[in-house]
């Protein structure tokens, strides 16, 4: 179950971090979360180093 923020992209960029997305070979049903969360991690970075 989902209740918060666990993944706390808005931090990356504070210190070094690394992010594994394990997706299945066989079924890509849920590759839309994995796609989804590279898309809002680079646009939480471009914007931080647009701002700073």
């Amino acid at each position: 179950m989902m209740e918060g923020d666990d993944l706390e992209l808005e931090l990356i960029g504070d210190r070094k971090t690394a992010l594994f997305c394990i997706v299945s070979d066989t079924d890509m049903t849920f590759n839309f979360i994995s796609a989804m969360v590279y898309t809002q991690m680079f646009n939480v970075l471009c914007d931080r180093a647009f701002w700073n």
